[in-house]
């Protein structure tokens, strides 16, 4: 244990104070949805910094390590990195696949609540399945579909709020798309509406 400490005190003296105090990201607390569609996480981001992640399966805690990126509190070749204040990469120290997260819904609220106009529940569960079923570029782009969906189903009532968790998606999407002037789920995502948000 005693080891360990000095360790972490070595550690701390070579990167400098300055290392946990530059300018960091803050991650906006709610519901994400991984990049290839098959898994939600709540997260919520603890006022000192704590980056908490509930799995359906498990709590996971990461701490801060510098900058944006934080490491598992146990497991520390587990790490994320904040990316922007509605995403961020989950990776493994030393090599392994990076997995990017996405803001689905905000709160914290657990991704089972139920949702408030079912409709739009109906089209999320439709681009989830898609993208669990896709491969390659169409997974990330069913993905974002399934993400503006999710949104709608949970804040339809705040229009104003609920365009502006869907702008960065939108932006995201048309940035992976081959042809970014036609949007691949206009049921979820109205003409007006993909015209308005642009890269």
């Amino acid at each position: 244990m005693l080891h360990r400490l000095l360790r972490l005190v070595f550690l701390v003296l070579c990167m400098g104070a300055p290392a946990l105090g530059q300018a960091q990201i803050k991650l906006q607390s709610g519901t994400y949805i991984s990049s290839d569609g098959r898994m939600e996480v709540l997260v919520d981001m603890q006022a000192d910094g704590t980056f908490i992640l509930k799995a359906p399966n498990r709590t996971n805690r990461y701490v801060r390590q510098s900058g944006d990126v934080y490491q598992h509190a146990e497991m520390t070749n587990y790490q994320l990195r904040v990316v922007s204040p509605t995403k961020f990469t989950s990776f493994m120290a030393g090599g392994g696949n990076p997995f990017d997260f996405t803001l689905s819904r905000p709160g914290l609220t657990p991704p089972t609540a139920v949702a408030e106009h079912p409709q739009w529940q109906a089209l999320y569960d439709k681009y989830k399945t898609k993208a669990q079923q896709a491969e390659g570029d169409e997974v990330q782009a069913w993905t974002f579909c399934a993400a503006v969906a999710y949104t709608r189903a949970h804040m339809a009532n705040n229009q104003e709020v609920t365009d502006s968790y869907i702008e960065p998606i939108i932006v995201s999407l048309k940035q992976i798309l081959v042809e970014p002037q036609t949007c691949p789920c206009s049921d979820v995502i109205p003409a007006a509406l993909w015209s308005r948000f642009n890269p």
